[in-house]
């Protein structure tokens, strides 16, 4: 989602061209107000991370797979991921879980 706003007409834009075109990326996603729901601190950090372990898994289920697919693997994560992958979710889909 946030590649889509950076970059809405270039389907191979990749992260690390993102990171590296605006540095300070945290700022990037919050004031341009890229999901209708706000992220909370800890799920913005998530998603930042470049080596977060729940980020790269996360893009491989998350760009293969729909929205009720997504929903599940949420619904199911590990209780201490739970409360972070759910305020994503709810953000990137605008719905709550």
């Amino acid at each position: 989602m946030i590649l889509l706003f950076w970059a809405p007409t270039n389907p191979k834009a990749r992260w690390h061209h993102l990171c590296s075109a605006i540095p300070d990326i945290r700022t990037y996603v919050t004031t341009n107000q890229i999901f209708s729901r706000p992220l909370n601190h800890d799920a913005l950090d998530m998603i930042i991370n470049p080596h977060g372990n729940i980020r790269l898994q996360g893009n491989i289920v998350a760009h293969q797979a729909g929205e009720d697919v997504v929903r599940e693997a949420v619904e199911h994560a590990a209780l201490g991921d739970i409360d972070v992958l759910k305020s994503i979710w709810q953000s990137v889909f605008d719905k709550d879980l």
